[in-house]
């Protein structure tokens, strides 16, 4: 009874509130203002204090009793913090009903907040995201993923992270499989992009996906511009299974075709998306939103044809933007001249191989002529063009590759596979003849086993040998 008392003496003067800028939603429990678990007597004198306070201007420190932001004292959801909030916090610490006038359903959660925010426990699967609670907390504040305020702070954090070791990966430059990338200014974080990645991060854990392709068949682009984001230019990496910020950078630069994202000068802006959700197959997942904004600048699509600047626009090739790097799996971007001393390979090689040869002394029979394979090809074009823009000479790819990665990795499905080598020729005639007259490469290709060949040549004038081959060699499919 004293303490309905004091409620009455003190809402004979508290009738003026103080309007609050963000409407609570119903605690849980209701009205536990010091979130000590239950709601009792010291929630009720909370309460107490805090209209005391706000009817005073706030001029001192807030009462320490109240665990939460200043909206949660406003019990009832009326955007005023004032007796009414005080009546009601002692109704429920006496485990009283609330008065129907604010509370019809009878629910124990005044009508105001439920149409505010909406009631229930971090957890509960119900379509609501209750007010304070976090979308590691709650499926349904993780669906709001384009809404900065449910994000966990730690989660946050690691995607801050993210973008501070991808821009010092960019100040630093450096190699991306056979692409060699100039230092490049640093990404700006982006809203848009970010709140893009956070949602393509749920859809992969929600949807125990790991893919580009949204559950809904959105691709990165799609989902960009869906944020809001009107983009010239876009890119995205994603990976899963680490709750390290070091560690999904390091194999995102392990990788040529994320690294390149990465290091891509003309890419500006960067969103980060990482969820931890354990219920899920690969826990963790991560988002990388790129993009350039519609007219900028900088954009690859209006950029000339200029080495090393990490941009590779529509006209040009590799003999001209060593940023094209990746083109040799693009037919039509190969210079024709290339191409040209290519197509004289195979059938110098076939002239041989039809009638039979010596090699190493060893007469070896007549054969069928090798058959062109595109996906051969273009194994070879890629070594080819990593020996000369990176200036090596080996067998071993600048980014660690071996000849078999390398075949396969082209999509040739067949057994045995092999490679020959060449630099400094500057004929087709003249590397097919130094091939036959070494007796392990003269083998190779009078070998029985080997029935399919691919040929890649590049030039780079300002490389050690100037002329590079790659041959590749493989045989019929399992």
């Amino acid at each position: 009874m004293n303490h309905r008392f004091v409620v009455m003496l003190l809402g004979a003067y508290l009738t003026v509130g103080v309007r609050l800028d963000v409407t609570a939603a119903c605690l849980s429990p209701v009205a536990d203002l010091n979130a000590s678990g239950l709601t009792d007597v010291v929630d009720s004198q909370c309460s107490i204090l805090l209209s005391l306070w706000a009817l005073g201007g706030k001029i001192t420190a807030k009462p320490s009793c109240l665990a939460g932001s200043e909206s949660t004292a406003d019990v009832n959801c009326d955007g005023d913090m004032n007796v009414v909030d005080a009546v009601v916090v002692t109704q429920a610490a006496l485990k009283a009903p609330l008065d129907n006038i604010i509370d019809k359903n009878g629910n124990q959660c005044p009508d105001a907040c439920e149409a505010a925010g909406c009631v229930g426990l971090c957890g509960n699967v119900d379509g609501c995201c209750p007010n304070g609670c976090k979308a590691n907390q709650d499926a349904d504040c993780l669906m709001l993923c384009d809404d900065p305020s449910v994000w966990p702070t730690a989660w946050t954090q690691l995607e801050a992270q993210v973008l501070s070791l991808v821009n010092t990966a960019r100040a630093q430059g450096g190699s991306c499989g056979s692409k060699v990338f100039a230092p490049a200014p640093p990404l700006t974080a982006n809203a848009l992009l970010a709140a893009s990645a956070r949602c393509h991060s749920v859809d992969m854990a929600l949807n125990q996906l790991f893919s580009h392709v949204g559950s809904d068949g959105s691709l990165p682009e799609d989902r960009i511009a869906a944020a809001g984001y009107l983009a010239a230019l876009t890119a995205e990496n994603v990976a899963a299974g680490t709750p390290s910020a070091e560690a999904v950078v390091v194999g995102w630069l392990a990788s040529a075709d994320h690294c390149m994202n990465i290091r891509n000068g003309q890419l500006e802006n960067l969103g980060v998306g990482y969820v931890d959700w354990p219920s899920s197959q690969l826990k963790q997942y991560w988002t990388q939103n790129f993009g350039t904004l519609m007219g900028s600048q900088d954009s690859c699509l209006i950029s000339t044809c200029v080495h090393n600047d990490g941009c590779c626009p529509l006209a040009c090739t590799p003999a001209m933007d060593n940023d094209c790097a990746a083109s040799c799996s693009d037919p039509g971007s190969w210079p024709g001249n290339w191409v040209s001393m290519e197509d004289q390979v195979l059938p110098l090689i076939n002239a041989v191989r039809t009638k039979g040869t010596t090699c190493g002394g060893v007469a070896m029979p007549a054969l069928p002529p090798l058959l062109s394979h595109a996906a051969l090809r273009q194994s070879s074009r890629c070594h080819a063009l990593d020996m000369a823009v990176n200036n090596f000479y080996g067998f071993v790819g600048s980014n660690g590759s071996t000849v078999p990665q390398r075949i396969l990795g082209a999509g040739f499905v067949g057994s045995p596979v092999t490679e020959l080598i060449s630099a400094a020729a500057s004929s087709a005639q003249s590397v097919v003849n130094t091939w036959f007259s070494t007796a392990q490469t003269c083998n190779f290709l009078m070998s029985s086993a080997l029935i399919y060949a691919g040929v890649g040549h590049a030039a780079r004038p300002t490389s050690q040998y100037k002329q590079y081959w790659a041959l590749d060699l493989g045989g019929k499919a399992p």
